[in-house]
């Protein structure tokens, strides 16, 4: 059985992009001290 592990941006909703596929809403996210969000931790 293979293993996958998954580190994936969602909106509060539940949803990754929008209707259209875009995910525009993550690009406009501040994040003016550059952080990974734990992405670094999670390799």
């Amino acid at each position: 059985m293979r293993k996958i592990s998954l580190y994936i941006a969602a909106s509060l909703d539940g949803y990754i992009a929008k209707a259209d596929g875009s995910f525009k809403w993550l690009e406009d996210f501040p994040n003016p001290e550059k952080s990974d969000f734990g992405y670094a931790g999670f390799l």
